[in-house]
């Protein structure tokens, strides 16, 4: 039993990495986006975060350019806002830890405290109280039956304490967010020999564990998302069987309906400033599905003619869609009529450079993306490719010349037991690979703090190509 419980926490470990935009990363070899960041006051600016780094612009989308995964970013992913205030703070986790840039990514920074001996696997930013900061992950500084744990930060993602919640052995945690309107509720997503809940309502002191094995069987559960309004209202996502799910519970987790459930896999989830709902995902068949719920999720009905979700967002009234490019032909498109028709906004090839302050650390990227015929060689500029940039594309021979191959690496839920055996099958794989890489970078980390004496600097001086 114990074997068994291990091996589904280590597949539910993968499954953090795999199953939060429902396809394989591939580290950039298969461009996708995953999320969009729009600070409310500043109407023009939008940041888009892609397995690939991020697309910015400043002019409310006449004119994008580009980050690319420089050392301390490398594979970022759960890009999001926070700081101190309405700061612009951009923090991501990564290879790295939790990272976090000041100034509009053209540097990033690690956090230091209790979560810098950590792979994470999850960071969560209270929209609320964005000064508020969750992570979770897999301590390193055990070699054997190493735990999961989470932590917490109050100044923007800077500097994390001690553990506020300890996983017991051969448990995994899969996710982790507070409520808005109590910042002391936080809600732990769990998995054993079965899913399981976790909830705090005094910051972390005391937990109490809610078993949702009766209810989902020996599923996996993420955290959608807690209500906005009410702590006791929280969205989970169901996976691991024929189909991808959505459950809602408004007692803390003890009662749980399922309102959407889809034969495919969940992409995106938004509650609108109007407490309208939006459910996105995409069917074994590849075609895009929509859901809406005007009632907090109890009903749901057809939202048609939507894109390849990715994520959604909401700004001053207006919705924001990330798509798929490939399948769309666009990444990022606006809707003024509430999801009813779509603007394009941002395709790939409508980059029209480097970010300046990075130009010469992104540029062997750069070129490997003109070779992906992501855009123009044009986007890349004069300067010269160095080795001092980041070269993050080519994973193993992975690249491929037409992007629109991309699409094929999908991974949708298992439709049926041979299926989804394969499923867990390859995050086993994959996870031996990362796992491996993550070892080497503590190693180098821990190598360099011995030399420079600087928490800083063990994050700077990872090399700059991907560990493998």
């Amino acid at each position: 039993m114990a074997s068994r419980s291990r091996a589904i926490a280590i597949a539910a470990w993968a499954a953090t990495f795999l199953l939060a935009a429902g396809r394989a990363r591939a580290d950039g070899a298969f461009p996708d986006s995953g999320q969009v960041l729009l600070l409310p006051d500043r109407s023009n600016e939008i940041i888009v975060g892609t397995n690939f780094g991020l697309i910015s612009t400043s002019d409310g989308g006449l004119s994008w350019e580009w980050t690319c995964e420089t050392p301390l970013l490398t594979q970022g992913q759960f890009y999001q806002l926070g700081g101190i205030g309405v700061s612009g703070r951009i923090i991501a986790s990564s290879l790295w830890g939790v990272v976090f840039s000041d100034d509009g990514s053209c540097s990033f920074q690690g956090a230091s405290g209790g979560v810098t001996e950590t792979t994470v696997t999850d960071v969560f930013v209270d929209r609320a109280h964005p000064e508020r900061v969750l992570a979770i992950g897999i301590d390193q500084g055990q070699t054997e039956q190493a735990p999961y744990k989470a932590f917490a930060s109050a100044d923007g993602g800077v500097t994390f304490g001690a553990p506020i919640f300890t996983a017991p052995p051969e448990t995994a945690l899969l996710g982790i967010e507070d409520a808005a309107v109590d910042a002391q509720t936080i809600y732990l997503a769990l998995h054993a020999t079965g899913p399981a809940l976790a909830r705090t309502r005094d910051g972390g002191v005391t937990w109490n564990t809610i078993d949702l094995a009766p209810i989902f069987g020996d599923r996996f559960v993420r955290i959608v998302a807690v209500d906005p309004e009410n702590p006791e209202k929280i969205f989970l996502r169901v996976t691991g069987g024929a189909t991808d799910a959505l459950a809602v519970s408004i007692d803390g987790g003890l009662h749980w309906s399922t309102s959407v459930d889809v034969q495919g896999s969940l992409t995106g989830f938004l509650r609108r400033a109007d407490g309208t709902i939006l459910v996105g995902a995409i069917a074994a068949d590849g075609t895009a599905v929509g859901r809406r719920s005007r009632d907090g999720g109890s009903t749901f009905e057809a939202w048609p003619n939507i894109p390849h979700l990715r994520a959604l967002a909401e700004r001053a009234g207006m919705l924001y869609a990330v798509a798929d490019n490939f399948a769309d032909g666009f990444a990022l498109a606006v809707s003024s009529d509430g999801g009813a028709t779509f603007q394009p906004l941002l395709a790939y090839d409508r980059v029209t450079r480097i970010k300046p302050c990075v130009a010469s650390a992104c540029q062997n990227s750069c070129q490997n993306s003109v070779r992906l015929g992501l855009w123009p060689a044009s986007v890349c500029g004069d300067q010269p490719p160095t080795d001092a940039g980041a070269n993050h594309d080519n994973e193993g021979g992975m690249m491929n010349s037409d992007p629109h191959a991309a699409r094929g690496c999908a991974l949708p839920i298992g439709t049926n037991a041979d299926t989804a055996f394969l499923h867990w099958g390859y995050m086993l794989a994959l996870l031996g690979a990362t796992r491996a890489r993550q070892r080497l970078a503590v190693r180098r980390r821990r190598s360099a703090q011995k030399r420079s004496g600087s928490v800083r600097a063990r994050g700077r001086r990872l090399p700059p190509r991907r560990l493998r």
